[in-house]
C-alpha cells in the first residue's frame, strides 16, 4: 500500500475489537473495550504496518455478496485484513487458523496464494481474449448497420419505384377506362340503346 494511501486509512470499531481479541488475546467484552480505548493509535499503527507490508490478494466484490461495496483483501504472513476499497476504512482482521500448526498454516496460505495468482493469470486472459472478441464483434456490428443503412435506401428507392409504376397502370387504367367508355358509347348510338 503506498504511503499515500496510508495516510487515508481508518480503523472500524469492529476492526479495533478483533485486534484486541485476536492479536493481543483480550477474551472479555471488557477487556477489549479497555484495550481498544488505552491503545487506539498503536492499533491503528500496527494495522497500518500489516497494510504497509502486506500485499493485496484481491480487490472486487466479496463472494455470494452483490450488494455490498467493493473491498479489498490484503495478506500478510498468515493474517488478512479487509477493507472498504473506497473509502481505505479496515472492516475487519483475522488470522487464517487451520487448527494444526503454524508451518502447516504457512504452506497452506503459500499454495493458495500460489493457486490464486494462477487463478488470476487465467482471468486476466479470459479478460484479454473477451477484449479481442467484443473489439472483433463491434467492428461487425458496425459493418452491419453499414449494410443495413444500404439495403434501407435501396428498400426506400424500390418503394419509390413500385409506386412509380402503380401510378403508370393507375394511369393505364384511366386510359383504357375512358377508351372503353367511348367504344361502349358508340356501340350505343349505333344500335340505338341509351344505355349499353
Amino acid at each position: 500500500m503506498t504511503e499515500q494511501e496510508l495516510k487515508k486509512v481508518t480503523i472500524t470499531l469492529h476492526a479495533k475489537q478483533r485486534y484486541a481479541e485476536r492479536i493481543m488475546n483480550k477474551e472479555s467484552a471488557l477487556e477489549i473495550a479497555q484495550f481498544v480505548n488505552l491503545h487506539e493509535e498503536k492499533i491503528h499503527d500496527d494495522i497500518c504496518k500489516m497494510l504497509e507490508y502486506g500485499r493485496k490478494i484481491y480487490e472486487g466484490k466479496p463472494v455470494n455478496v452483490n450488494k455490498q461495496r467493493k473491498t479489498s483483501v490484503w495478506n500478510n504472513g498468515s493474517w488478512i485484513l479487509i477493507l472498504d476499497s473506497e473509502t481505505f476504512n479496515v472492516v475487519t482482521l483475522y488470522k487464517i487458523d487451520l487448527g494444526l500448526d503454524e508451518p502447516f498454516t504457512a504452506q497452506y496460505v503459500t499454495k493458495m496464494l500460489d493457486k490464486l495468482e494462477g487463478e488470476k493469470e487465467r482471468l486476466q486472459q479470459a479478460e484479454e481474449e473477451g477484449r479481442q472478441s467484443l473489439e472483433a464483434y463491434m467492428k461487425l456490428i458496425e459493418e452491419n448497420e453499414e449494410t443495413i443503412k444500404e439495403y434501407n435506401k435501396l428498400v426506400r428507392a424500390l418503394t419509390e419505384q413500385n409506386q412509380a409504376y402503380r401510378d403508370m397502370i393507375n394511369s393505364m387504367r384511366v386510359t383504357y377506362d375512358v377508351a372503353n367508355q367511348r367504344v361502349r358509347e358508340t356501340v350505343g348510338k349505333l344500335i340505338g340503346k341509351k344505355v349499353f
